[in-house]
């Protein structure tokens, strides 16, 4: 046995057509295929870049992050690389880059899901053994799928901007590093719940 399934291959790889200037992995959220996501990938095809899809990764999160993994450690690539996920994929995103096990150029969560952002779409037919490990709840319970689960967002998440591997910076002005001010003391924090810098 290879120790790999089906969901830890990608659903979709596109090449651009001239020279490959970064490479864009989408985690595609629950029920989204490939196909969800042809506009995003044209454009990013014509701005060059590759574009590698993993469909819905809550049918089995441990084999598309093992999948992710696998082509974020590709020392065949190119330029930066920017993670995406939508939904339950921008879950799996986030906790890949809390756990600094993905070292990406930038992070795009879109439709963040929560244990509180909506019921469950998992249907339980177990009554008696739903009752029995969560006493006194409704069967449709407000919860993650199996596998995927959110860091908890603590001060561990900030760093400094020296910690960044790779800073890109805009060639108009070595300053500015794509929208986000940068500062040249290294004092600044990246960090999701900072509203400012220096």
């Amino acid at each position: 046995m290879s120790g790999f399934s089906a969901g830890s291959f990608p659903d979709s790889v596109r090449e651009p057509r001239g020279e490959v200037r970064g490479n864009v992995v989408v985690l595609g959220g629950l029920g989204e295929q490939a196909s969800d996501f042809d506009l995003l990938t044209d454009q990013l095809l014509l701005t060059g870049f590759r574009v590698t899809i993993f469909d819905d990764v809550s049918v089995d999160t441990e084999s598309s992050q093992l999948g992710v993994l696998r082509v974020l450690e590709d020392r065949g690539l190119t330029g930066p690389l920017v993670l995406i996920g939508s939904d339950l994929g921008s879950a799996l995103v986030a906790g890949l880059v809390a756990r600094g096990e993905a070292h990406v150029a930038a992070a795009v969560l879109g439709n963040l899901v929560t244990p509180a952002s909506r019921p469950s779409t998992v249907t339980v037919a177990d009554f008696t053994a739903f009752e029995e490990a969560f006493p006194g709840q409704a069967p449709r319970q407000t919860r993650l799928p199996v596998g995927i689960r959110l860091p908890a967002p603590t001060t561990s998440w900030c760093r400094p901007w020296s910690s960044m591997a790779t800073p890109m910076t805009s060639p108009a002005s070595p300053t500015r590093s794509h929208g986000l001010r940068s500062c040249p003391s290294g004092r600044c924090v990246w960090c999701p719940r900072a509203t400012t810098m220096c």
